[in-house]
């Protein structure tokens, strides 16, 4: 099995630790496991019986910067140059908790791999001589797709209840079945992760949303009662029926969305989030129908108070806020209406464009009549952004300066009178001409309002 270990022995991040240290060191976890399973990895965890301020001394000595983790991690980590990744040397552990100095140390690579959270993680290779060190019959398990929990599943998601997520995300990200056991341990521990920094609940939660198979992620995570804990407005979408225009509830039309959507973290929220505000729109008329007149616009507010509450970035929530609001912008639109969709969803029109397709097909299926006319949708955006007018709503022939000169009283007209004009040129780009606009503004404005 040694050659399969050939991407992390002939790494120059490993090479470099064998030239620095006189004892074994290991590579250890997910890259170990990725090289089983014939995946790529970009990270390798490392780790050696030392203790960590020895670790940093000889590293230090040999002229490398070296960043302290923290007692409580075991961890350094080694700044090795411009052009070669950051590592993580983490000290042995053990699972008896023998401290030292503030460290509990393992005695053996083979105490600290039993230390670790999952069997599939529980797997070390000698950067020596590649030799594979398996103590659980892990590999047994990655054989067979399943994640299960290191000896006490239950002690380890208690020493960090995060382990939780990362079991549901883990299993996501590489398509395997959770044991049984692993997983009940796992609910019956999820309100430990009420004492997990949000920020933490929230990288995970994002990795999970951006897999493959992210109907499984989510669905795992409502079985922890993960929306009971953190997101309660996508429970209320768990059985809430929509209309005869929908097959599906809002929550599983909501996954075949996410299903359909490109795997990027705001593509995927737009998704999650693109129909959050039916509940709260419902309306049913006298014949029984049931409608969500302005959901968009609903779930549009709701965005933000639930991404804060993640501790998204800024321009993240503004942009699903963007997504949301638009999604519902008819594709068989105008010329005017097309170059509305483009001024609306702007920077975020490629998102919105995915968005779009993938809530069309997932209520009317992937058919030849939707790929032709989102093929004609894509020919009329082409034409209109190549058209000689360009962008017309962005390069208006009148400014404030104009208005100035028209004698207009600076104020929130000024706004109103902006956007009365670039209304005219979306729907008639030839209107933009200084000339025209002015004439435009006194017909509309000055004759009626000789106050301004």
């Amino acid at each position: 099995m040694n050659n399969i270990f050939k991407p992390i022995l002939d790494d120059d991040r490993s090479r470099i630790l064998v030239e620095c240290f006189d004892r074994k060191i290991y590579a250890v976890g997910g890259a170990v496991r990725d090289c089983i399973l014939g995946r790529k990895f970009k990270d390798i965890d490392y780790t050696i019986g030392l203790h960590p301020d020895e670790i940093l001394k000889i590293l230090t000595e040999k002229g490398y910067r070296v960043i302290p983790t923290g007692n409580s991690h075991q961890t350094v980590t080694v700044v090795l140059g411009e052009n070669i990744q950051p590592l993580e040397v983490t000290s042995f552990r053990n699972s008896e908790m023998r401290s030292e100095g503030g460290v509990f140390l393992g005695e053996s690579i083979e105490e600290d791999l039993k230390f670790r959270d999952f069997t599939c993680n529980s797997l070390a290779v000698d950067l020596q001589t590649g030799v594979l060190i398996d103590v659980l019959n892990s590999v047994e398990d990655i054989k067979k797709r399943l994640l299960k929990g290191n000896i006490d599943a239950a002690q380890r998601f208690k020493e960090d209840p995060l382990r939780i997520l990362r079991m549901i995300r883990i299993a996501s990200e590489l398509n395997f079945s959770i044991d049984d056991s692993t997983f009940a341990q796992g609910i019956a521990l999820a309100p430990l992760l009420k004492n997990v920094s949000m920020e933490r609940i929230r990288d995970e939660f994002s990795k999970i949303i951006v897999t493959e198979k992210v109907e499984f992620g989510l669905e795992k995570l409502r079985e922890i009662s993960f929306f009971d804990l953190f997101f309660p407005e996508l429970k209320v979408c768990v059985g809430f029926e929509q209309n005869k225009f929908h097959s599906k509830d809002v929550y599983y039309h909501t996954i075949d969305v996410l299903e359909l959507s490109k795997p990027t973290l705001l593509n995927r929220l737009a998704a999650l989030l693109h129909d959050i505000g039916k509940p709260d729109s419902l309306t049913v008329d006298e014949g029984g129908d049931r409608h969500f007149y302005l959901h968009e616009k609903i779930g549009a507010e709701m965005v933000e108070p639930i991404l804060k509450r993640f501790m998204y970035s800024k321009n993240i929530i503004k942009s699903v806020e963007r997504l949301v609001y638009t999604h519902m912008r008819p594709i068989d639109a105008g010329a005017g209406g097309l170059r509305r969709i483009l001024r609306d969803t702007e920077p975020n029109y490629l998102e919105w464009r995915d968005l779009k397709q993938a809530d069309t097909i997932a209520v009317l299926g992937d058919g030849v009549k939707i790929k032709n006319e989102f093929a004609d949708f894509d020919n009329r955006i082409h034409e209109i952004l190549n058209s000689p007018t360009g962008s017309v709503f962005k390069n208006l022939a009148v400014n404030g300066l104009d208005l100035k000169e028209l004698k207009i009283k600076e104020g929130p007209i000024y706004k109103e009178i902006l956007k009365y004009c670039q209304e005219l040129v979306i729907d008639n780009p030839s209107l933009n001409t200084k000339s025209q606009l002015i004439e435009a503004i006194r017909i509309r404005f000055l004759a009626k309002k000789s106050n301004l």
